[in-house]
């Protein structure tokens, strides 16, 4: 029981070593880089694009970390599909995690709708299509 007690100490002091070199070692300025780019994409104007219904339902089902507010923002366009709205930095992030999931599905309908989704995020991106 002694030696169970000692090996519990052993290990907490080592998680406890671990964490102050991993304090001593890192350095806020990255993530105040990132908030101060999160800040300015937050101030300009929202982007949009379309896309279809099909599409909107898989962005929904993948359910992406990043895609909340953008999915939230979809309104119907008559003959159009749904306009998807939100900032620079939430374009660039979904436009992210979709080109990637669309690189690593296998050839089919589901690739080919993800690629169609990056495409329309990043042609949004590159126009600086603002909403109307």
């Amino acid at each position: 029981m002694a030696h169970a007690q000692q090996e519990e100490r052993d290990d907490k002091g080592r998680l406890e070593a671990v964490a102050s070199e991993f304090a001593a070692a890192w350095h806020p300025r990255p993530l105040l880089a990132y908030d101060a780019a999160l800040m300015k994409a937050t101030e300009e104007k929202p982007l949009s694009t379309c896309i279809s219904g099909e599409q909107l339902a898989l962005l929904k089902k993948l359910d992406y970390p990043c895609s909340e507010a953008i999915l939230a923002s979809a309104t119907l366009i008559e003959d159009e599909g749904f306009e998807l709205t939100g900032n620079r930095y939430a374009f660039e992030t979904l436009a992210g995690f979709v080109a990637g999931d669309a690189n690593h599905s296998r050839a089919g309908r589901r690739r080919d709708q993800l690629n169609d989704i990056a495409d329309a995020l990043e042609d949004a991106l590159a126009a600086r299509t603002y909403v109307r």
